[in-house]
């Protein structure tokens, strides 16, 4: 069996370093960066590990979350021009060119979902997109296939599954039994998703 040699994996902590490691995610190391001391709700990055991004969800009462991107592995972090809003979840296509966030969450209320086709320099609201109280987002490898999950909230696409077969020009709900639905996840073509509900309805 091969073993990656050129993988990189971070961990973002409420303090302003990361551990990384390069060698299967075995050895970590901390190492100084420039991204702030934040409540980070979640990350991802290219396969290589040279674009990486990171979410956070803000504080009470605004949560005014904000999006930081890196192009060098996390040594430097670079605040998004995305507005303020109590991010949720991030993924990242093969490349790290194309990126999706989702906004809202069970403490924080709904939320939109933006787009970035340069890395994270320039975002766009993905106006076609229905506004939820967003848990989970997931994209395929070349980032054209998008799949978002919602749970319960003001908003009446909560409890629902949506998706985007052309990075977030249109959007089909799933059809999927109204659950607290907490994750997803696809396939590297997007042709199989996996979304994971919490334990019951709300």
């Amino acid at each position: 069996m091969k073993k990656c040699r050129n993988l990189r994996a971070i961990i973002a902590s409420t303090l302003p370093l990361a551990m990384a490691s390069s060698l299967l995610a075995q050895n970590w190391v901390a190492v100084p960066t420039s991204a702030p001391a934040l409540v980070w709700q979640s990350m991802a990055g290219s396969a290589d590990g040279t674009t990486l991004v990171a979410v956070n969800p803000g504080s009470y009462p605004a949560y005014s979350g904000l999006i930081y991107t890196s192009t060098n592995s996390g040594t430097a972090w670079w605040p998004a021009s995305a507005p303020a809003l109590p991010w949720s979840s991030v993924a990242a296509s093969s490349d790290g060119s194309k990126l999706v966030v989702a906004a809202g969450g069970r403490l924080y209320g709904t939320g939109s979902i933006y787009l970035s086709s340069d890395s994270g320099f320039t975002w766009t609201l993905a106006s076609n997109a229905p506004v939820a109280v967003w848990t989970s987002v997931a994209s395929s490898a070349d980032g054209s296939r998008l799949i978002v999950a919602s749970t319960s909230g003001s908003s009446s696409n909560g409890l629902m599954i949506f998706a985007s077969p052309d990075f977030g020009i249109t959007w089909v709900s799933n059809n999927v039994p109204a659950l607290d639905w907490a994750a997803v996840a696809c396939s590297s073509d997007g042709s199989h998703q996996v979304a994971a509900a919490l334990n019951g309805k709300r």
